[in-house]
C-alpha cells in the first residue's frame, strides 16, 4: 500500500508542477527541477501515509478477527454447558 500511495502522489505532484510550468511559460530546466523535487517529496509523504494506512487496516482486521473468535468460542462453551 505504501508503494502505491508513493507512486500515485509522486506522479500527481510531477504532473501538476509540469502543467503549472507550461501554463506559466516557465523555463524547461527550472520546471523539470521543480517537478522532480515535488515528485520525490510527495512520494516520501505518500510512502509514510501508505504505511500508516496499511498498519491501520491490518490492526482493524486483527481486532475484528479476535473479537469474532472470542464470540464464537463463547457460543461453543454456552452450547456445551447448556
Amino acid at each position: 500500500m505504501a508503494r502505491t500511495y508513493a507512486g500515485v502522489l509522486g506522479y500527481l505532484a510531477w504532473v501538476v508542477v509540469v502543467l503549472r510550468g507550461v501554463k506559466e511559460g516557465g523555463a524547461t530546466e527550472s520546471v523539470m527541477l521543480s517537478a522532480v523535487v515535488a515528485l520525490f517529496t510527495l512520494a516520501a509523504v505518500g510512502a509514510v501515509v501508505g504505511r500508516l494506512a496499511a498498519a491501520t487496516v491490518s490492526e482493524s482486521v486483527r481486532r475484528q478477527l479476535a473479537e469474532e473468535i472470542t464470540a464464537r468460542a463463547g457460543a461453543v462453551r454456552s452450547r456445551a454447558a447448556g
